[in-house]
């Protein structure tokens, strides 16, 4: 049975020799010709060409997409000759998957792999000191057969945003008194997300997990729920205001409302530092202009006489009464025997969860990859992703030449229906379909989740095939590499997995 494709990545801890250094360099280089991508491919021919000699008991015949592993070869005998060959596979994939999102030049990307059990492990990723570092991507992928639950990367001692506990633990800190923890909140927003247009008009942007984790832009209203969610979960009272034009947010302490406009980026004092209240900036709205921002910060905001209308105009003031979510959303998922996740981080692929409004100035991307053997003639895949799907597509292999009506597949509508997704293609042994038209959202909420089913009209033939799906994250909740000393925190429960940063040196 032929693998659709197999991606493997080294066990070893983080060298970042180039690839024309060494015979398993992890360098991709920024600007790919094809006389590149021959070479590399007459590389992973002579690796596996060696193994071949080697082990010859492994394989059972040889075709256009390379060698058949037995069944019988697989498992704990098997990782030695994986991990031989891994460093090439890696840079191939990362080097199509650069060449498919047009990449620039700017350096060399480099991957430092670890490999990482269950638990709580410590790794680090040693960088050059001096110069800049791009992040370019953050690759987990299940290392076995044993499910790999909730994995997480982050820097010790670091909180996670992967839930409201965390998220509140990050944005508080350390600090102490009430007006410390609603401007240790204030200044979180301020610095993680930036003023954009909404994906969407729904309320999930007011949920702050998925404000800060899945997009990470928004307008006022969004990033003035986000801080009333965060202060009541950290132990104050607060609300939201509507003001005819703008939305903020205030919280309660010293016996008295303090208003912060995470949005605009500012909160206002009086000569006495007393942080002002809404009602106190109407009825004194000459101290609009001593407003308060974060040192360096180009922040988005109106005009002083554009802010003293809004708030001057009492008539449409009011409190907001915004639904509250029925339960905070999680971050936690889960990888599958087969299913790895790709995050990219830097520029490239630039999808979001709409085409009303222009794109953010931060958004990231990534691909949810399972690879699945098709069982006897039809197979039901599920997936739920705590990040907003987007697109994908469905590609299947067999031992023969197919046809365009060799499959059938059905998406499950949000309503429970199957509906058949048309647009197979066929080419000599491989079969495509693109799903972006049937998982595009246009201004609606999207979906976290999916369930297909792939049939095949001729259950006889051995079939492999994988399943990506594109989704939308916000890049800030990933740990950022720096240059030097990187130290970063894994964590999972379940079975082992492989860890891959990718990142460019200037």
């Amino acid at each position: 049975m032929l693998s659709l494709r197999v991606i493997v990545s080294c066990a070893c801890l983080c060298s970042t020799v180039p690839a024309e250094d060494e015979p398993n360099g992890k360098a991709i280089p920024a600007v790919v010709q094809p006389s590149v991508l021959e070479r590399q491919l007459e590389h992973l021919r002579a690796l596996t060409g060696r193994l071949r000699r080697t082990r010859p008991d492994l394989f059972k015949a040889e075709g256009d997409l390379g060698p058949r592993l037995s069944r019988a070869g697989r498992g704990q005998e098997l990782e030695a000759a994986e991990l031989s060959i891994a460093r090439e596979l890696l840079l191939l994939e990362q080097t199509v998957a650069r060449i498919e999102r047009g990449a620039g030049a700017g350096g060399e990307v480099l991957a430092s792999t670890h490999t990482l059990l269950h638990g709580e492990v410590d790794y680090a990723v040693d960088l050059p000191m001096g110069g800049e570092v791009d992040d370019v991507g953050l690759l987990i992928e299940n290392f076995g057969r044993k499910s790999v639950v909730a994995p997480q990367v982050s820097r010790p001692g670091v909180p996670s945003w992967r839930d409201m506990t965390s998220l509140v633990s990050a944005a508080v800190g350390d600090a102490g008194s009430p007006s410390e923890v609603a401007l240790a909140i204030w200044r979180f927003l301020v610095l993680n997300r930036d003023h954009g247009q909404p994906a969407h008009e729904g309320a999930e942007l007011h949920d702050p997990v998925k404000l800060l984790n899945v997009y990470g832009y928004g307008l006022c209203d969004d990033a003035a729920n986000a801080f009333a969610h965060l202060a009541r979960a950290a132990g104050l009272e607060a609300r939201v205001w509507g003001l005819g034009g703008h939305v903020v947010a205030e919280a309660f302490f010293d016996d008295a409302w303090h208003l912060f406009d995470p949005d605009h980026e500012v909160y206002y004092r009086d000569a006495s530092g007393e942080i002002l209240g809404v009602e106190d900036l109407v009825a004194r709205p000459e101290q609009l202009a001593a407003a308060v921002r974060l040192p360096g910060r180009a922040a988005y905001s109106l005009d002083t006489a554009r802010v003293t209308e809004i708030y001057a105009s009492a008539g449409d003031n009011q409190l907001a009464r915004y639904p509250d979510p029925a339960q905070f959303h999680q971050m936690e998922f889960t990888l599958r025997a087969g299913e790895r996740v790709m995050f990219w981080l830097g520029k490239g692929l630039r999808r979001v969860v709409t085409t009303r409004f222009r794109e953010p100035s931060h958004v990231g991307n990534g691909e949810w990859i399972h690879e699945f053997g098709l069982d006897e003639s039809q197979s039901e895949l599920s997936y739920a992703l705590p990040w907003p799907i987007l697109g994908g597509r469905v590609e299947l292999v067999a031992e023969q030449a197919l046809v365009d009506d060799a499959f059938k597949v059905e998406l499950q509508g949000l309503d429970g229906a199957w509906s058949p997704v048309q647009g197979g293609a066929a080419r000599d042994k491989g079969w495509l379909l693109n799903l972006d038209a049937q998982l595009a959202v246009a201004g609606a909420e999207p979906r976290y989740a999916l369930k297909l089913r792939i049939v095949s009209r001729d259950p006889e033939v051995a079939v492999n095939g994988q399943v990506v799906l594109t989704f939308q994250h916000a890049p800030r909740a990933l740990p950022s590499l720096l240059p030097g000393h990187n130290e970063l925190r894994w964590s999972a429960r379940g079975g082992a997995a492989r860890v891959t940063h990718l990142y460019r040196v200037r």
